[in-house]
């Protein structure tokens, strides 16, 4: 599965306090989501990945465009009705310094996410 993309045009974006710090948030239609990452055009590629592989984790999952970027985000909601504020904001501040490289951070951001929900979301690797 792939994550639902969107331009930039079609959302609303918003400021909310999360974590101790100011967050940036949107909403679409009747969902609201965390940015947890922002990528330049020349690096659409790691913005894909990064959405691939959290629908693939169970996400509820959203890129969007603009003429110079593209940026990641996550529902606020996850399908069961919890919040997963947490673990976003060390996974948005690891994408945006570049850090977001390969499966081993998203697995590290993945086993946060266990940890809040008590439910397995990444395989163990020996």
């Amino acid at each position: 599965m792939y994550p639902s993309v969107a331009s930039e045009q079609l959302i609303h974006r918003f400021k909310f306090w999360a974590d101790g710090m100011i967050q940036t948030g949107m909403s679409h239609g009747h969902h609201l989501y965390r940015q947890i990452a922002s990528f330049s055009m020349l690096q659409r590629q790691q913005a894909y990945s990064l959405g691939i592989d959290l629908v693939q984790q169970g996400q509820t999952v959203m890129l969007t465009h603009a003429e110079d970027s593209y940026t990641v985000w996550v529902a606020l909601i996850d399908s069961a009705g919890e919040s997963r504020l947490s673990c976003f904001a060390d996974k948005g501040r690891e994408a945006s310094t570049g850090a977001y490289r390969d499966r081993s951070s998203s697995n590290q951001y993945m086993n946060c996410l266990q940890k809040e929900s008590h439910e397995p979301l990444v395989p163990e690797t020996p």
